[in-house]
């Protein structure tokens, strides 16, 4: 007995030890992860306001890993830090206590090359209300980034960017205006979410490189974007390289995949716009650029151009010295539209608007596009198609597993042709490595309306193909064709628009269609040739 007692005392002993430590445990998580509740859910709002002015540096000592933010200040001297002090906190990991309140007071990054190396994790807190005057570039709530950087779970929210451009001037955004890749090195910005408003005091000089979360990347190495977020408004007429999520990548950078990541904010300008990406312009590397499961709703609007505009639902522009472009598993229901009068015209296109070599006598190596679907109305004046708008330059295309289902309708005042594609409005591989379009569905309406003397080709593949064979099959084409003042030298046709040279062909396997215009009359069915293929005047 006395021994069975013995026992008891042992382990009730020892349950009381093991509490305690429990406990003791508790309290150094607590001291490590302070605040954790508030790291889940809290919202910026309800948190004490910053006054403004003050910065606080002593939460952080050099010798340290890992630092805690917790208000206004702590943040500012972050800033200060890292711009001011060049603290690139390589290696190291700076984290949010909980969320911050900037009190609606101005935000700035001062001017110079230093950026941030390390890790800004926001531990899915927010930092909201605060307002920016960027007359310089690389402005944001972050500022800059770079090497083998990552900013994580964070939330910016009501933030308000005055673009005061008085020359021209690049990079602006919600939270990460630039990031600086480096060789072997890959930048990361994961689960990020941005709603901000993005105005111009000065619509006279541009300010481009824009994005709701990151604004541009260069340098020659690797980005990752990832599960991001961008719910903000963009307007600036006279400028370009606007992005929902990334406004642009530039220079020699090797690689970036953007991953997972939505735009519902609305994104309006002269040129290069897209809902996910507003360009990759004047890379001279082969950049490999990958763009998987994104999905844009938001309203892409161009506005006069004296030359072009270029806009897409999930990016705009394509230029690269070589490198490649794949996107697969996108979809676009917001609206692309071209809002102006001038001639210079625009090329749109429901995923992509121009895809290019950056050279004349350069090649792309690839475009894949794989299980795309599109359903946001198209509203253009030049060159537009329910997934891209032009193809230039590439050795190997592919599309395939994709949809259209929507309105093209085109307004033309431009001086030349007009050419419009169910799938693609210009095809011009310069190769003679067969494109490929397969299973792939176009249905809707194609609506033109030509108050001046140009040519129309419209097709419900292709509105033109040239120096390239396509091979097209397994395709179902469903359209409604209607065309106000129609010409002689006006081409709809139930796949391709027109062939313009002897390099090109057309080879339609397996096709099958339904082409219709409930307000044409008999008359109207003019000139159908006998194998079904070419419709003249008005679309049967």
């Amino acid at each position: 007995m006395k021994k069975l007692i013995s026992v008891i005392l042992l382990c009730a002993m020892l349950a009381s030890t093991l509490a305690s430590c429990a406990m003791k445990q508790g309290s150094l998580d607590s001291d490590l992860y302070p605040q954790e509740a508030e790291i889940l859910n809290a919202s910026y709002t309800s948190y004490p306001a910053w006054d403004g002015s003050s910065a606080n540096t002593s939460w952080y000592t050099a010798s340290a890993s890992t630092f805690y933010l917790e208000d206004g200040a702590d943040l500012k001297g972050f800033i200060d830090l890292v711009y001011s002090s060049s603290v690139s906190f390589e290696g190291k990991t700076v984290q949010l206590k909980n969320s911050i309140n900037l009190g609606g007071k101005a935000w700035t990054i001062p001017s110079g090359s230093s950026y941030f190396k390390g890790t800004f994790d926001g531990n899915g807190n927010s930092i909201g209300n605060f307002t920016m005057s960027c007359t310089t570039g690389n402005q944001s709530l972050l500022g800059s980034i770079g090497g083998s950087a990552v900013v994580k779970n964070l939330k910016v929210e009501a933030g308000k960017l005055t673009l005061k451009a008085t020359a021209k001037t690049t990079g602006a955004a919600g939270v990460v205006a630039r990031i600086v890749t480096a060789k072997g090195k890959t930048a990361t910005v994961e689960n990020v979410t941005s709603s901000c408003t993005f105005t111009f005091s000065n619509n006279t000089k541009e300010y481009s490189m824009v994005g709701g979360v990151v604004g541009r990347i260069e340098g020659d190495g690797a980005a990752l974007i990832k599960g991001c977020t961008g719910s903000s408004t963009f307007t600036g007429k006279t400028s370009k390289h606007f992005g929902g999520v990334v406004g642009s990548v530039t220079g020699n950078v090797a690689e970036l995949t953007i991953t997972g990541c939505n735009n519902t904010g609305s994104v309006s300008a002269y040129d290069c716009l897209g809902g996910i990406l507003g360009s990759a312009s004047a890379c001279t590397g082969k950049l490999k650029l990958t763009i998987t499961d994104c999905t844009n709703t938001g309203t892409i609007t161009v506005y006069d151009s004296s030359t072009s505009g270029i806009a897409a639902g999930i990016i705009g522009r394509f230029e690269s010295n070589g490198g490649s472009l794949t996107i697969t598993g996108c979809k676009n229901t917001g609206m692309v539209s071209y809002n102006g009068t001038k001639t210079g015209g625009a090329w749109l296109g429901g995923i992509a608007g121009y895809v290019h070599s950056s050279g004349s006598s350069a090649q792309l190596d690839s475009v894949t596009i794989k299980d795309c679907h599109n359903t946001g109305a198209i509203t253009a004046n030049r060159t537009s198609g329910g997934l891209v708008g032009f193809i230039q330059r590439v050795n190997n295309v592919t599309i395939e597993d994709s949809s259209v289902n929507t309105t093209l309708m085109f307004n033309i005042n431009h001086s030349g042709n007009y050419y419009v594609g169910g799938l693609i409005g210009i095809i011009n591989a310069n190769t003679s490595t067969p494109a490929t379009i397969k299973n792939c569905t176009v249905a809707g309406s194609m609506l033109v309306n030509e108050p001046a003397e140009q040519a129309t080709f419209g097709g419900g593949l292709l509105g033109s193909i040239r120096k390239t064979v396509v091979n097209a099959s397994d395709c179902y084409i469903n359209l409604n064709f209607a065309k106000k003042d129609c010409e002689e030298d006006d081409i709809l046709n139930v796949t391709l628009g027109c062939c313009e040279d002897a390099d090109s062909k057309l080879n339609p396997t397996n096709l099958s269609y339904k082409f219709y215009n409930a307000n044409a009359t008999a008359e109207e069915y003019l000139e159908v040739k006998s194998d079904k293929t070419i419709f003249k005047k008005l679309g049967y």
